[in-house]
């Protein structure tokens, strides 16, 4: 809000850090005082919409000397202001004011990230002050003009060691001060929290196993078959069988009628290893081993 003639905003607007360094002042306290000094004509700027009637005045039986008085001021609400509006309102328009930025989005999701790995995650900073602001994280310093915006990159390597999908949290914290240090705003400079969010977990899960029938002349090839599924959160990356041998006259267990197969489930969450090979009722031993081996990567939704 402004008067039109000789009106300062340090006649309504304080700058004393006296509650969190926030600048204050009402608005009726500027009608006061203008209509104090005899200044008929109010302007106001707002965010809202506010109509105000009867400021003009018009004599009034009983004032004081015989000369004029005012009756009541009528204000209607045109147009409602946001919430953040009515909790800082003299912050956003108040030039004194270092108001704290907007973030978005807010927390800041760094997604998934194993354990040991460096995330990284980019939040929209704006600036609500009426100054241009330096914005200081970590090592780097960027420039942000009055109500203008920018991108900050907050990183985060998290540590643990479970076997599953963690959801973990922290605070981080940038310095905005103003371009001009020798700017009259209050306060001198904000350290804002930023909450940071990422859902963690062990890079990789494995499983190895060794797998084989009775050797005979008609074996359980069920004996053989393994199907595995991975931890919750996890998918597979690799089915493999390894150290495979049969009693095939090589020892292969992908000839003279053996096979051995290793894949992944339809879900795409396990592994399904079979091993199948001949029979015999009258002579010869047949059989199959192998290590069935999975690896499962972190994979959260």
């Amino acid at each position: 809000m402004n008067a039109t003639r000789n009106a300062s905003p340090r006649s309504w607007c304080s700058t004393s850090a006296g509650t969190a360094g926030e600048a204050h002042g009402t608005a009726p306290g500027l009608f006061k005082a203008r209509i104090e000094a005899g200044d008929r004509r109010v302007t106001m700027t707002s965010v809202g919409e506010l109509a105000i009637e009867g400021v003009e005045g018009a004599p009034v039986a009983g004032a004081k000397g015989g000369g004029q008085a005012f009756g009541a001021l009528r204000m209607e609400v045109k147009k409602a202001v946001p919430l953040a509006y009515a909790i800082y309102p003299v912050a956003d328009v108040c030039r004194f004011s270092l108001a704290e930025p907007e973030i978005a989005p807010l927390p800041v999701d760094l997604g998934v990230v194993p354990y040991g790995a460096a995330g990284t995650a980019q939040a929209l900073i704006t600036n609500r002050a009426q100054v241009d602001v330096r914005v200081t994280h970590g090592e780097r310093t960027v420039e942000v003009p009055a109500h203008g915006s920018a991108e900050l990159t907050f990183s985060w390597t998290p540590e643990g060691a479970t076997a599953g999908c963690e959801r973990q949290t922290r605070r981080d914290t940038f310095v905005v001060r103003p371009k001009d240090a020798a700017a009259p705003v209050v306060p001198r400079e904000r350290a804002v929290v930023v909450p940071l969010q990422v859902t963690t977990g062990m890079a990789t899960f494995s499983k190895h196993e060794p797998v084989a029938t009775e050797t005979g002349r008609s074996p359980d090839y069920g004996r053989a078959s393994v199907d595995w599924t991975c931890p919750a959160g996890y998918v597979v990356e690799q089915c493999e069988p390894q150290l495979s041998s049969c009693l095939s006259s090589t020892g292969s267990c992908n000839a003279e009628g053996y096979r051995l197969t290793a894949e992944a489930t339809a879900d795409g969450r396990g592994c399904a290893f079979r091993c199948t090979g001949p029979s015999s009722s009258l002579w010869g031993d047949h059989g199959c081993a192998y290590t069935a081996a999975m690896v499962c990567r972190l994979g959260c939704n």
